[in-house]
């Protein structure tokens, strides 16, 4: 997925792939391809609040690894 984007900023695009499969694939669909928590949670079999969850925490992740490599 990531090669057909134009990469603005290539530290982001390596702390999004460092995160684990799941995560990744929550974050990919939520934030590129505009996919509901609940749609997210149906495809990886989760509740709709842990992949909820799941997006936020992983969030964080990537706010915490980018301000380290400020």
């Amino acid at each position: 997925m990531w090669d057909r984007l134009e990469v603005q900023n290539e530290e982001l695009v390596a702390a999004v792939q460092q995160l684990k499969p799941k995560a990744r694939f929550i974050v990919t669909g939520y934030v590129l391809k505009g996919k509901t928590f609940k749609e997210l949670a149906q495809e990886t079999k989760l509740t709709e609040r842990a992949a909820a969850f799941t997006y936020y925490r992983s969030i964080e992740k990537l706010r915490i690894k980018m301000e380290k490599e400020k």
